[in-house]
């Protein structure tokens, strides 16, 4: 639940406040969501609840719509990501959706295909490649903004199934979310199949103001991160 925060001569880390640790971050086509998952007695909330807001998500006609390449600047360097964050973290718009990723359990990034340099979607055996998208999102052309590499923890799914994780590094070693990937593998082997419920979404959509200046930030940073 930890997330790194640019500033300008050393970033700091961001511990999760009270109310924290009761949503995961969801990215889908570079838009941010709030998921809960557990409800206002501290409960948790029903696998097949999530899974249902999940598969709406993905179904739905709005997720057609990308929103802002924001996730690029975090992939730049520090130095320049640090004055445009705190230029975002001034906007009073922009509280929601910066607490909500801070403050989240994880990041989900639900992706898009993942595509070779050659335009053709990957086969499924191509692990490799598939490694360089959870390592870096494959570029603009592809699933760099639809990250936010200041989390701790990214899970990552592909629309084929294929999953994998990016940790920042600082907080900790690797050998904390080995732990966690062993632990939900061995879940995975006995896991029944969920079925959507049709109860009404959890996910709410958070907006997101980008400056006039900052969208020039963002322009430039594209090129830096391809």
């Amino acid at each position: 639940g930890i997330c790194r925060i640019p500033a300008k001569s050393i970033d700091r880390l961001h511990l999760y406040n009270k109310t924290g640790h009761r949503h995961v971050a969801i990215f889908h086509r570079n838009n941010i969501y709030r998921l809960p998952v557990y409800d206002d007695q501290g409960n948790k909330l029903s696998a097949a609840d999530i899974y249902s807001s999940l598969k709406k998500l993905a179904d739905s006609k709005e997720s057609d719509e990308k929103q802002t390449l924001i996730g690029h600047l975090t992939a730049d360097e520090r130095q320049l990501w640090a004055p445009i964050h705190e230029q975002l973290s001034s906007v009073p718009e922009n509280k929601n959706f910066l607490d909500t990723i801070n403050d989240s359990l994880f990041v989900l990034c639900l992706d898009e295909n993942y595509q070779s340099s050659s335009g053709t979607a990957i086969k499924k055996d191509t692990q490799t490649l598939m490694g360089f998208n959870f390592l870096h999102g494959g570029g603009t052309k592809y699933n760099t903004a639809n990250r936010w590499f200041d989390k701790t923890l990214q899970v990552i799914v592909a629309p084929d199934g294929y999953s994998g994780v990016n940790y920042e590094h600082s907080l900790a070693e690797g050998g904390i979310i080995t732990a966690l990937v062993d632990y939900v593998l061995d879940h995975c082997k006995t896991a029944q199949p969920l079925v959507s419920t049709g109860k009404s979404s959890l996910l709410n959509k958070c907006q997101v103001v980008i400056p006039k200046d900052v969208e020039q930030s963002i322009s430039e940073s594209e090129k830096r991160v391809n």
